[in-house]
């Protein structure tokens, strides 16, 4: 099968047509898994599959250099690609796994039930039961340092459960050594699709990736947000006493501030407020949650216990009146026509993302009044309130450190990830602080030109504009005022319309659009965010201070286009360099004498 890469249209960076690739992939492996050749060649022939596929993303040198590499997505759009096209083959095996399994349930005998089960059991439970299994036998080689043999071990059993019969049984030690070899064994069994071990970046690119991770951490680390909380609760709380017609529409924008709201109070991500997350009430200011994105070997049925910002009970009705707007009675319909012969070739997080994620950026950057905002710093300053909040008075959190605690306010799995959400801090915090509605300055401003209207038009037409403008910015002191939207709800000519429109601006706060001399609503000025992200090169003087990995600059350009070269030597005595130019990133490694010779070369094989 032929993978040449198609691009769209546009300039800048072209895209990869990646559904295109992946269906084609998908079509090869199980033209592969049909054929009758042996095993050994099947393994073979999946390897290069995946090295095609890779191929045509990122790695064919001969069309990505030079100029050629201005077509290359970024190494962090190639890793996330591979991620994506992994996930397709979540639902095979690897062709020895029952076979080796099966073994184990001879040898192991204790445990031959739940080995036998896998034989017929979906791989997605097999999966969370081989994790679960692994997890218990890891515990294991810590609970047999405090046992005591000559003791009931009530606190032992508390703390490890998995555990409980073995210790009553008093043949834990026992248990815990057969544990240790069936843990070995199950670490040489290859669960997942031969292919999937080869869809993997190689060393060096994931060297290149956690090189710019820890570059992202460090810029995070010394460019912290502050954000006024009283501020920023109380335009949140705006939101949610937004009258609920305001959101009842056909147009995608318009749960945007509602989405954002839910997302702000709940530290939930996009697609767990719009589709996947289940909420229960568990207490006024918290609720138990399921349906967590981002993991793989845990049940749906999983439940954490997160805090709500606002009463809980209003949280769990405004997620069910969000979610019965017309504008999602197509999103089922749009997932199911992404299924191609039962693979999801964009997984619905992928698909949700494409549909909304625009509208709601658009709308974060509004309400901070600031085009640096995403969507997904709701979850980072979420964390940051809920820590201010909880951590020291919740006795849930008297025996773990902070790190703990992100990391399980936000669902992670590690306590490495939870370093990128400390971005941000509070100012103005207090605790016991409840949100205020802002006197609606627009209905004010309003109704101080009432007596205008009479002589404005004939016939009341001007009252009748302006009563019917007064009704909608008392119910919503944000409504959009436009004359599409008069016109359609009051009866009178344009030219009166044009001529309201143009008296009343300044009091519903309009102006002239440079671009297309329309009036049109003018952002309010927010205070929300009280101290900017420092200059960006600012940032990277020091960042480089503090990093141990050896940098340089090339001379002869013009400071514009001048990239910046990130350099060390591997493990091989290759080199591995990294540079951003034109805004786009890229990488080059190879032999080289020293980290001149080596930025220098690979500046060369750029040009």
């Amino acid at each position: 099968m032929n993978y040449s890469v198609k691009y769209n249209g546009g300039t800048g960076p072209r895209k990869i047509d990646l559904n295109e690739l992946i269906k084609n992939l998908i079509n090869d492996v199980e033209s592969v898994e049909q054929s009758s050749i042996p095993q050994g060649q099947k393994t073979a022939k999946y390897k290069a599959l995946a090295t095609k596929f890779k191929n045509a993303l990122f790695n064919d040198k001969r069309k990505f250099k030079g100029k050629g590499l201005d077509n290359r997505i970024s190494l962090k759009t190639y890793s996330n690609y591979l991620s994506r096209t992994r996930k397709l083959f979540d639902n095979k095996l690897h062709h020895s796994f029952k076979k080796e399994i099966k073994k184990l349930s001879n040898k192991y005998t204790e445990y031959s039930d739940l080995f036998d089960s896998w034989q017929h059991a979906e791989t997605s439970k097999i999966r969370i039961e081989l994790s679960e299994l692994q997890s218990k036998l890891k515990k294991g080689m810590i609970l047999i340092e405090k046992y005591k043999s000559n003791s009931k071990n009530t606190a032992l059993i508390k703390s490890f459960p998995e555990w409980k019969e073995s210790i009553k049984k008093g043949t834990i030690i026992d248990d815990v050594q057969t544990g240790e070899k069936l843990l070995n064994d199950l670490n040489k069994i290859k669960v997942n699709h031969e292919i999937m071990y080869h869809l993997v970046m190689d060393a060096n690119e994931r060297a290149a990736i956690k090189i710019k991770s820890d570059n992202s951490l460090k810029n995070k680390k010394r460019s912290t947000v502050i954000i006024d909380y009283q501020q920023y609760m109380n335009g949140i709380y705006k939101i949610f006493l937004t009258p609920d017609e305001f959101f009842n529409d056909l147009q995608r924008k318009t749960i945007a501030p509602l989405a954002f709201a839910l997302a702000a109070v709940s530290g939930r991500r996009m697609i767990e407020i719009i589709l996947t997350g289940q909420f229960k009430r568990a207490s006024k200011n918290s609720v138990i949650f399921t349906g967590q994105a981002k993991k793989r070997i845990e049940s749906d049925t999983f439940e954490r216990e997160i805090y709500t910002l606002i009463d809980s009970r209003l949280f769990i009705q405004k997620i069910k009146f969000l979610r019965s707007l017309p504008v999602f009675d197509d999103i089922e319909n749009i997932i199911q026509k992404n299924i191609n012969d039962d693979n999801k070739i964009r997984n619905e997080k992928t698909i949700i993302n494409s549909i909304f994620s625009y509208h709601l950026c658009s709308f974060t950057k509004n309400f901070f009044n600031d085009s640096r905002r995403v969507f997904k710093d709701t979850r980072a300053i979420y964390a940051r309130i809920v820590y201010e909040k909880y951590f020291k008075t919740d006795p849930r959190w008297s025996n773990v450190d902070e790190d703990v605690f992100f990391a399980e306010i936000l669902g992670h799995d590690d306590d490495e990830t939870q370093l990128h959400y400390k971005q941000f801090k509070l100012a103005n915090f207090d605790p016991n602080y409840t949100p205020i509605m802002p006197e609606n300055t627009r209905l004010i401003a309003l109704q101080n030109i009432d007596n205008d209207m009479p002589g404005l038009a004939g016939r009341n037409a001007a009252v009748k504009i302006h009563n019917w403008v007064k009704s909608q910015i008392e119910a919503n002191p944000d409504a959009n005022i436009t004359t599409y939207s008069i016109r359609k709800a009051v009866s009178v000519k344009p030219t009166v319309v044009a001529r309201y429109l143009e008296h009343a601006a300044s009091a519903l706060g309009l102006a002239k659009s440079e671009e297309t001399g329309w009036l049109e609503k003018q952002p309010e000025q927010s205070s929300i965010v009280i101290k900017d992200i420092p200059d960006s090169a600012e940032v990277a003087d020091e960042i480089n201070e503090s990093t141990s990995v050896e940098t340089a600059h090339v001379e002869q350009h013009d400071e514009a286009e001048q990239p910046q070269f990130t350099a060390q030597q591997l493990i091989d005595k290759s080199w591995l360099v990294q540079y951003t130019y034109n805004g786009q990133a890229c990488v080059w490694t190879g032999p080289a004498d020293n980290i001149g010779d080596a930025i220098n070369k690979a500046w060369k094989n750029h040009k």
